[in-house]
Protein backbone atom coordinates (compact mmCIF):
# COMPACT_ATOMS: atom_id res chain seq x y z
CA UNK A 1 0.00 0.00 0.00
CA UNK A 2 0.83 3.50 -1.26
CA UNK A 3 -0.40 6.38 0.89
CA UNK A 4 -0.55 9.75 -1.07
CA UNK A 5 -2.42 11.74 1.21
CA UNK A 6 -4.01 12.05 4.37
CA UNK A 7 -6.51 14.62 5.25
CA UNK A 8 -8.24 14.57 8.97
CA UNK A 9 -9.64 16.70 12.03
CA UNK A 10 -11.56 16.17 14.96
CA UNK A 11 -14.96 14.36 12.98
CA UNK A 12 -13.22 12.90 9.50
CA UNK A 13 -10.24 11.20 8.54
CA UNK A 14 -9.40 10.44 4.86
CA UNK A 15 -6.46 8.30 3.23
CA UNK A 16 -6.03 8.05 -0.59
CA UNK A 17 -3.36 5.87 -1.94
CA UNK A 18 -2.88 2.21 -4.39
CA UNK A 19 -3.19 -0.84 -2.91
CA UNK A 20 -0.60 -3.61 -4.04
CA UNK A 21 -1.57 -7.21 -3.82
CA UNK A 22 0.49 -10.38 -5.75
CA UNK A 23 -0.82 -13.74 -6.34
CA UNK A 24 0.48 -16.66 -8.04
CA UNK A 25 2.73 -14.64 -10.53
CA UNK A 26 -0.15 -12.14 -10.96
CA UNK A 27 -0.34 -8.18 -9.29
CA UNK A 28 -2.82 -5.59 -9.48
CA UNK A 29 -2.24 -2.17 -8.60
CA UNK A 30 -5.59 -0.05 -7.34
CA UNK A 31 -6.35 3.32 -5.82
CA UNK A 32 -8.22 3.18 -2.59
CA UNK A 33 -10.04 5.35 -0.37
CA UNK A 34 -10.30 4.86 3.53
CA UNK A 35 -12.46 6.89 5.64
CA UNK A 36 -13.21 7.22 9.04
CA UNK A 37 -15.70 8.97 11.33
CA UNK A 38 -14.38 10.05 15.16
CA UNK A 39 -16.23 10.57 18.38
CA UNK A 40 -14.73 11.36 21.53
CA UNK A 41 -11.20 10.62 19.80
CA UNK A 42 -12.55 6.77 19.11
CA UNK A 43 -13.02 5.76 15.23
CA UNK A 44 -16.98 5.21 15.03
CA UNK A 45 -17.28 4.51 11.43
CA UNK A 46 -14.85 3.23 8.62
CA UNK A 47 -15.35 2.72 4.82
CA UNK A 48 -12.39 1.28 2.81
CA UNK A 49 -13.35 2.17 -1.17
CA UNK A 50 -11.36 0.98 -4.34
CA UNK A 51 -11.43 2.01 -7.73
CA UNK A 52 -12.51 -0.62 -9.45
CA UNK A 53 -14.55 -3.51 -7.13
CA UNK A 54 -15.43 -6.10 -9.86
CA UNK A 55 -11.91 -5.95 -11.05
CA UNK A 56 -10.39 -6.69 -7.62
CA UNK A 57 -12.97 -9.49 -6.74
CA UNK A 58 -12.33 -10.94 -10.00
CA UNK A 59 -8.24 -10.78 -9.26
CA UNK A 60 -8.89 -12.26 -5.29
CA UNK A 61 -11.26 -15.18 -7.14
CA UNK A 62 -7.98 -16.20 -9.44
CA UNK A 63 -9.74 -14.46 -12.58
CA UNK A 64 -8.30 -11.91 -14.59
CA UNK A 65 -9.45 -8.38 -13.41
CA UNK A 66 -10.57 -6.74 -16.45
CA UNK A 67 -9.79 -2.81 -15.25
CA UNK A 68 -10.87 0.34 -16.36
CA UNK A 69 -7.64 2.28 -17.89
CA UNK A 70 -5.94 2.84 -14.76
CA UNK A 71 -2.72 0.32 -13.76
CA UNK A 72 -2.63 -2.93 -14.16
CA UNK A 73 0.83 -4.77 -13.22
Amino acid sequence: MDVHDIVANDHFGSVLGEMRANCGGRKIIMPFCGLWRFRDGRIIEYWENVYDVRALGNFMNGKEPVLNPWRYG
